[in-house]
């Protein structure tokens, strides 16, 4: 009984560091850091052809992972790189004015001309 416990344990942390190494391999060489200031940016990532996202970073510090269109139903992500950077761009607005957590309305993305 122990020795499965063992394997089944051994099996899961495996498979939990391979999902991470491919979430890495994904995401690498596709990023563009869009307009820094006062410590915060904007990273636009893209995750396959037509598939990106953004990630907004405080002094190298991750505080936001968006890979999916936020305020949507499903997980869609961003068609275009420009799509994921103008949103990048209102969040980290809405950071810069004190607004946490920023939120996003359907509202929000149809002023962006986000396509969803």
């Amino acid at each position: 009984m122990r020795i499965f416990f063992l394997i089944v344990l051994i099996f899961a942390l495996v498979s939990c560091s391979q999902s991470s190494k491919d979430q890495e391999l994904n995401s690498t060489d596709n990023e563009v850091v869009v307009n820094e200031s006062d410590g915060i940016q904007a990273v636009v990532l893209e995750y396959g052809p037509g598939e990106f996202g953004y990630q907004i970073l405080e002094n190298g510090k991750l505080l936001i992972d968006q890979q999916h269109i936020p305020a949507v139903q499903g997980l869609k992500r961003f068609k275009t790189r420009e799509e994921a950077q103008r949103l990048g761009e209102h969040v980290k607005s809405m950071i810069q004015k004190g607004i946490m957590p920023p939120t996003v309305s359907m509202s929000d993305l149809d002023s962006l001309y986000i396509s969803y």
